[in-house]
């Protein structure tokens, strides 16, 4: 059963708990974790209309349990990047990944974004993430060998949030 879920921008009180939630996710790393905080710090201290970083938060009973981490790619007219997604290890597979996913897509949408871009490894501990992916309607559009040092490449997914997708597209 899913537990039940309000998702929804943080406060900024809630940095700690989204350094928390990421820290708890087995697949980041300290520097990773070190990252999600100067971004979370970048967020807070920057003004509305020219944040690259936005935030989406789940919460369970009141506490933070996930978050995404998400932003307009510059030099594009309106595709966006997925930088981040966590939720805490102890909960996930509970749906509330999905949720939040679903909900940033809709946020997206309604800021003009057409499409998301998620960059994660080719790891095979990624599995299950990629997968995750898959099952939400993401397409894997491409990947580069030994991106993050050798033997670790990178994959790139992507969904059309109108609708389409690379695998619907007929060739003439």
């Amino acid at each position: 059963m899913e537990p039940e879920i309000e998702i929804h921008i943080p406060s900024v009180l809630d940095g700690q708990d989204i350094v928390r939630v990421a820290g708890s996710t087995p697949l980041f790393t300290a520097e990773e974790v070190g990252t999600v905080k100067e971004i979370w710090q970048e967020y807070i201290q920057q003004d509305d209309e020219e944040d690259p970083y936005l935030f989406l938060a789940a919460y369970h009973e009141g506490q933070l349990v996930g978050f995404t981490c998400f932003g307009h790619r510059s030099l594009t007219q309106s595709t966006y990047l997925l930088y981040w997604i966590a939720v805490e290890n102890s909960l996930r597979n509970m749906g509330i990944g999905r949720k939040l996913l679903n909900d940033t897509e809709q946020i997206v949408k309604r800021m003009g974004g057409t499409q998301i871009v998620i960059e994660t490894s080719d790891e095979p501990t990624y599995e299950p993430t990629r997968k995750f992916y898959t099952r939400l309607g993401y397409t894997e559009a491409g990947a580069i060998p030994d991106f993050y040092k050798a033997g670790e490449g990178l994959v790139i997914y992507f969904k059309d949030l109108n609708g389409l997708n690379i695998k619907n597209l007929s060739t003439p």
